[in-house]
């Protein structure tokens, strides 16, 4: 018998017999997806411009020059629902760093929306 503890920490048995696929997280490679909505009457361009200036800052951050395997990318507007317009980053990190990469991120971008009076979808 295996025991594995998920990233909530539900434990799992599995029979190893049963074992036929493995994966590991803490090991490689790190990519994920973040969010930002903003209000859907904010203008993309000037959303995009903001983003890419976050992201140069935490991309020249030597606190995360061990975190960070490439610059993160705007992908753009991903949703528009309501009043709501979603945009994401995606990043690729050293595995189990990418979470204070995006803690930072949506910090950082927080920051610069509220500089640049950039509303947020509440």
């Amino acid at each position: 018998m295996t025991r594995i503890r998920d990233f909530d920490g539900l434990i799992w048995y599995v029979r190893n017999g049963e074992i036929v696929t493995v994966g590991n997280r803490t090991q490689g490679v790190a990519s994920s997806l973040t969010d930002i909505t903003v209000h859907a009457s904010e203008d993309p361009l000037v959303v995009i411009r903001v983003l890419n200036l976050v992201i140069r800052e935490i991309d020249q951050d030597p606190q995360f020059s061990d975190s960070l395997l490439e610059t993160p990318t705007v992908l753009g507007v991903t949703d528009i629902t309501g009043d709501k317009m979603t945009f994401q980053i995606s990043t690729k990190c050293v595995a189990q760093t990418q979470y204070d990469v995006i803690r930072t991120l949506r910090r950082k971008v927080k920051d610069a929306f509220d500089e640049a009076r950039i509303r947020g979808a509440f």
